[in-house]
Parts: C-alpha cells; sequence; structure tokens
C-alpha cells in the first residue's frame, strides 16, 4: 500500500467519524419546545470532551441565548450568561473569550433601549474580567464604555 492510498483512507476514516455529541444536542436544542434551556444545558455541559467542533457549539450558545434574552429585554440575564459560561471560556483561548464577550456586547446594543443598560452590562463585564484578570479585554470593554458615557 503507497503513501497516497493510505492516506485516502484515513481520509474515508475521517469522513465516517461520529459527529461531535455537543454539535447534535446544539442542532437538536433549535428543535426542542424550550430552545433557550436546551442551549443552556449544551453551553453548561462537562461530560464530553470540548473539540473544536464542541467549542463552536458551546460558541454559538451563548449567541443564541444572548440573542434571545436582549429581544425579550433581560439584559441582566446577559451578564449572569457571562458567569454560566466561564467553565467554557477557561477552555478556550483568551483571544477567542475575547471575540464572543465583544460580540455578545453588540448583540446587547442591537437591542437595548437607552446606553444606560449597555453602559451597566459593560462595567459587569469589567469587573468579571477584572476577576478572570482578562487585561486586554477589560480594557477594549472600558473602552467601549467611556465611547458610550
Amino acid at each position: 500500500m503507497d503513501a497516497l492510498q493510505a492516506t485516502a483512507m484515513d481520509l474515508d476514516d475521517a469522513a465516517e467519524a461520529p459527529p461531535d455529541p455537543l454539535e447534535v444536542a446544539f442542532e437538536a436544542a433549535a428543535n426542542a419546545s424550550d430552545p433557550g434551556a436546551a442551549y443552556l444545558a449544551v453551553l453548561t455541559d462537562a461530560e464530553h470532551a470540548l473539540t473544536e467542533a464542541g467549542a463552536r457549539a458551546k460558541e454559538q450558545c451563548v449567541y443564541k441565548l444572548a440573542e434571545r434574552d436582549s429581544k425579550n429585554k433581560n439584559f441582566g440575564d446577559v451578564a449572569v450568561l457571562l458567569e454560566r459560561a466561564a467553565p467554557f471560556f477557561g477552555q478556550v483561548a483568551k483571544a477567542k473569550v475575547a471575540k464572543i464577550v465583544r460580540k455578545l456586547l453588540d448583540i446587547v446594543a442591537a437591542h437595548a433601549d437607552t446606553l444606560d443598560l449597555q453602559a451597566e452590562l459593560c462595567l459587569k463585564v469589567v469587573a468579571w474580567c477584572r476577576a478572570e484578570k482578562r487585561t486586554f479585554l477589560r480594557q477594549r470593554v472600558e473602552a467601549r464604555l467611556l465611547q458610550i458615557d
């Protein structure tokens, strides 16, 4: 067997690999009777090892939950979402966490009626950043807070 055939067989094996359980759960959550609870279950799942596909699924859950809470004007729940996602944030790169938090703030900004709500959430994120020693993200959020005020 030459190297080309071996590579082709490896690709076939990779194509037949079972899907990531978190990805499957994320797809099922969209059709659940209570998608918010299903997304939260995926986000807080600690049973399965975190793969790249699982990390993408958890990231999408954060966005879906933030979108739902923002549309319903439950901005306090968005701050709680950060706390619930903390174990997931500890498993991924700091740059990825910064991207997720910035996008979460953008989602809130799209639905918030007043700048006061955005400022309040920014202050909570800054406090979280200090507790988690996320200096770069804290500085970015503080800059955003200055733009809001």
